[in-house]
């Protein structure tokens, strides 16, 4: 057996065993408060998600427009709705495999793929009908077609990211976070990558343009109702703020209801202590 052969044996295993994982069980709960939002949702007429009139709180729809479609083929049990989690967790996997082996080995990368094959939280989140897989191999297909972009700047992967990326945003909100990460590496190595500059300035502008004409204005209404994004009685950029306190030390701690001294002594030195290293 060839060395490419045992590759594709090992990746096929590790995609059978993501598979087997992610639809073990998949129907024993029943479906919950966030996943019967968004099969409701789900049943509006696909124009009004996409203008906003009826929309997800604090998400943007493109998870609801697919599982709209969905739904239709397949139907609205346990079972069939969150089948579509499992299809992107597991196209999640192989991109995994895909990055890790263009940015460093084929060891890593299988790996890299086996790890978050057996990702408890991955797992979790797959048998989800909510858009979390969605948007994550949506934000990996960003990373792939990025790597792929200003190694080759082809315009084939310049418009594939451009789609994509929109795409990412369009599923959730935390993907502007890879679209941020994107811009300050090629910021940081403008020389290394300055022949495809040009066209980058113009995907990102593309990007803002059909950002801007599909759901901008929906946005700016989310940020202007109080506690809709946030989920709570406070506002959303107190969540904003607080998101890498409660993802690093919880809330036992410090939290929006804490003394403002404390706060302010706090939240700077948590900040900094796991800010740091995560930048490193």
């Amino acid at each position: 057996m060839n060395r490419e052969a045992a590759i594709k044996i090992c990746l096929s295993l590790i995609l059978f065993l993501g598979i087997f994982l992610r639809m073990y069980n998949l129907s024993t709960e029943s479906i919950w408060y966030d996943e019967a939002a968004s099969i409701h949702l789900a049943s509006s007429n696909p124009a009004d998600l996409v203008q906003g009139k009826v929309r997800d709180i604090g998400n943007p729809p493109f998870h609801t427009i697919i599982l709209h479609y969905w739904i239709r083929i397949f139907g609205d049990g346990e079972l069939a709705v969150r089948s579509l989690s499992v299809i992107f967790g597991v196209l999640s996997l192989f991109l995994i495999y895909k990055i890790a082996r263009q940015l460093l080995n084929t060891r890593i990368a299988l790996l890299s793929a086996f790890i978050f094959a057996i990702s408890p939280l991955h797992v979790y989140k797959a048998q989800e009908a909510r858009t979390y897989t969605l948007v994550t191999f949506l934000c990996l297909a960003s990373m792939f077609l990025f790597i792929k972009f200003i190694k080759n700047n082809r315009a084939l992967f310049q418009i594939g990211y451009i789609i994509v990326s929109f795409l990412s945003i369009y599923s959730h909100y935390f993907a502007f976070f890879i679209l941020m990460a994107q811009n300050i590496f090629l910021a940081i190595n403008w020389k290394r990558y300055k022949r495809s500059l040009n066209k980058w300035i113009i995907a990102q502008a593309s990007i803002f343009l059909l950002y801007l004409a599909f759901w901008l204005p929906s946005l700016i209404s989310q940020v202007g109702i109080k506690g809709n994004l946030g989920r709570y009685e406070t506002t959303w950029l107190k969540h904003v703020l607080f998101t890498p306190v409660f993802y690093s030390i919880g809330r036992t701690l410090i939290w929006d209801d804490s003394p403002t001294i404390k706060i302010l002594i706090y939240l700077p030195l948590v900040l900094l202590i796991f800010g740091i290293p995560f930048i490193l």
